[in-house]
């Protein structure tokens, strides 16, 4: 499976995000731990560079992405689980899956897990940051990739290709 990777969500990424969809300014300051001046956290929000707050925005989307292709392949056929920084992800015993694209939720995609996270598709909307603000793209779900590997008395080596957006890490962790 496609599924974004640990790294997505480190060090309160996801926490960030999920305060600044939610209007909730002060906590996501108090979170990057960044200096607020006169209670005026909308401009210390404003010194970290769009990128990052976009990464913020992006971390939300993705756990939100990888909670709803899990309970996909839950209801496809034979899965196991494995832990992640965020829970458990589950993967398909049998490899030979369809194609299938979710997308990802923005300001013009809803997804019944928003809910779960207190959120709704018009939060992505953010009127105080309008860069931030972001429409839902298509992800693959499952990307095939030929893998080869040698083994020695150092260990192993895998050898594979992955499409921009796909994380080796989870490459691997589909294999072991």
């Amino acid at each position: 499976p496609n599924y974004f990777d640990d790294q997505r969500f480190s060090e309160y990424n996801f926490d960030i995000g999920l305060s600044i969809l939610k209007r909730d300014f002060e906590n996501a300051c108090k979170l990057a731990k960044i200096e607020v001046k006169n209670n005026d956290y909308v401009n210390a929000l404003n010194k970290i560079p769009k990128k990052t707050l976009l990464f913020y925005i992006h971390s939300v989307q993705a756990l939100i992405f990888n909670k709803e292709l899990s309970e996909k392949i839950k209801g496809v056929g034979k899965y196991y689980l494995k832990e992640y920084s965020k829970g458990e992800l589950a993967f398909l015993e049998d490899k030979n899956y369809q194609s299938l694209n979710i997308k990802l939720v923005g300001f013009d995609v809803d997804s019944g897990l928003l809910k779960e996270f207190g959120l709704t598709s018009r939060d992505f909307i953010i009127k105080q940051f309008p860069e931030l603000s972001v429409e839902g793209i298509e992800r693959e779900c499952f990307v095939k990739t030929e893998l080869t590997y040698t083994q020695d008395q150092e260990g192993m080596t895998l050898e594979f290709i992955l499409p921009k957006g796909s994380y080796a890490t989870m490459m691997i962790k589909s294999l072991f």
